[in-house]
């Protein structure tokens, strides 16, 4: 009787280590899995990004106009078509010239600043690791090489966004669908709370690329207008630069600065110190002006969090990941705050203002 009680205890114990052993393999395997994919999940969430002001744009039209959503869907992507096509007709020519004489000047600028490091030492050294290797020597090489890169790249940035756009508009079209799914993977009693997740979710979103947007347009405005103020060529297309690349906390002001800094060196040092004094005042603004008027309505981030999570999204998975690491960040806070500080520690949070 104790051998028999023994071995169903052994048989027992031996189940409960193998299931174990099946959760930790599986959990691993999903892992791996959502590595490997993890570029394409970025993709996606950069069209479920896209996608919320774009189902906005719809509830607003179909709150006052009664027409089918997917109707209304369809006349916002043709009006955004529209004033996309407008600002190309419009502001195109101009910023194409602009854009022909940066890459005619940003040699000469480079050239600059190379001669001026060749008369220190450390700027020797800085030159000797940032020259050529030997298999860039043959000028043949180094165009097949140029070429073959462009075309590689301008091939995955055209997938990606083919991806990005497919999505939003599949988001955009019905996300009822998309979050009776996510709903239907918690159980029963969680449901509600789920979907009240959910909600805070997209609406931090919204109001995330909202204020992101108007950072984005004023940060543009002020940068252009102060170049052209203190004299530096080109001053629009390196307002839009600053724009694009104020989507990317701390890192992407400082990489816009870098060629309005080299196209004002052609014009001597004097105005490069103004393109950089241009630069610090207008990012001093946006930090203690711009910003903390626009979290009054939208939404609020410890500074630092931010800054540790672009630095490890970026070493991580590259520019798409510090290009989403603010959003995901945004949306981790809300899931955190709401799953974790109110449900489980009790204490009252606030998402919406």
């Amino acid at each position: 009787m104790e051998a028999r009680q023994m071995g169903g205890r052994n048989r027992a114990g031996f189940s409960s280590f193998t299931y174990h052993v099946l959760v930790v393999v599986v959990v691993l395997a999903l892992a791996l899995f959502v590595w490997r994919i993890a570029r394409a999940l970025l993709l996606a969430f950069i069209g479920i990004l896209l996608a919320s002001p774009l189902r906005g744009l719809v509830n607003l039209i179909i709150r006052y106009v009664p027409i089918p959503a997917p109707l209304a869907l369809v006349f916002v992507l043709l009006m955004l078509l529209a004033l996309v096509a407008l600002f190309i007709w419009i502001a195109g020519p101009q910023l194409n010239d602009q854009l022909s004489q940066f890459i005619e000047t940003l040699p000469n600028s480079i050239g600059q600043v190379e001669k001026w490091l060749k008369q220190y030492e450390w700027g020797q050294y800085v030159l000797s690791q940032l020259a050529p290797s030997k298999l860039g020597e043959s000028q043949g090489f180094r165009l097949f090489s140029r070429v073959s890169g462009f075309a590689s790249v301008t091939f995955g940035i055209l997938a990606d966004m083919i991806i990005v756009i497919f999505t939003a508009i599949y988001f955009a079209a019905n996300p009822g669908m998309y979050k009776r799914g996510i709903v239907a993977l918690v159980p029963r009693n969680k449901s509600q709370r789920m979907t009240e997740v959910l909600e805070a979710t997209g609406y931090t979103l919204q109001h995330w690329l909202l204020g992101q947007g108007i950072t984005m347009v004023t940060v543009g405005i002020l940068t252009a207008v102060g170049l052209w103020i203190v004299g530096i060529p080109l001053a629009p297309l390196l307002g839009v630069i600053a724009a694009l690349l104020e989507f990317i906390p701390f890192i992407g002001p400082i990489v816009a600065a870098i060629p309005g800094v080299l196209i004002a060196l052609t014009l001597g040092w004097n105005k490069a110190l103004y393109a950089v004094i241009v630069y610090i005042i207008v990012q001093q603004s946006e930090g203690h002006i711009i910003i903390p008027l626009i979290q009054k309505k939208v939404v609020e981030l410890p500074p630092a969090l931010i800054v540790l999570a672009v630095i490890a999204m970026g070493l991580v998975f590259g520019f798409l990941g510090a290009l989403v690491a603010t959003p995901l960040t945004a949306v981790l806070m809300v899931w955190i705050k709401m799953l974790y500080v109110q449900d489980v520690l009790g204490k009252p949070v606030t998402i919406k203002e």
